[in-house]
């Protein structure tokens, strides 16, 4: 029996093809605050994180980012920054365009929730 080892974070499309997604409908977008724990994975950027959420190479804005956080500012409203952008599919969310960093800040900072646009996956 071969043991497959996790690298990075989870990949939406291993679990939906590119296809598939393409052909499913999408809800309004809307104003979420959501369960760190309930985000599972990226739609774009999965090889930068490893397994535990941290970057794979050096990353000066996710130093930036995680900087700040420690100082008090919620990852998901920097004002400077797209708000974060989550996919929800079958009760699980995952990082649309814009938001990786800050997840990966939010999570690694055990931060229990998160305010993201949060677009709805049916299918």
């Amino acid at each position: 029996m071969t043991v497959k080892t996790i690298t990075h974070i989870p990949d939406f499309f291993e679990k939906v093809s590119p296809e598939k997604f393409a052909g499913m409908a999408q809800g309004k977008r809307h104003w979420e605050i959501v369960e760190v724990d309930r985000i599972v994975g990226s739609m774009n950027r999965s090889q930068d994180y490893g397994a535990d959420w941290r970057p794979l190479k050096p990353d000066p804005p996710w130093e930036s980012i995680h900087k700040a956080a420690k100082e008090g500012k919620d990852p998901g409203e920097m004002s400077d920054q797209m708000p974060v952008v989550l996919y929800k599919h079958k009760g699980e969310y995952w990082i649309g365009d814009d938001g990786n960093r800050r997840v990966s800040v939010a999570k690694l900072l055990g931060r229990k929730t998160l305010k993201a646009e949060v677009i709805d996956v049916i299918g």
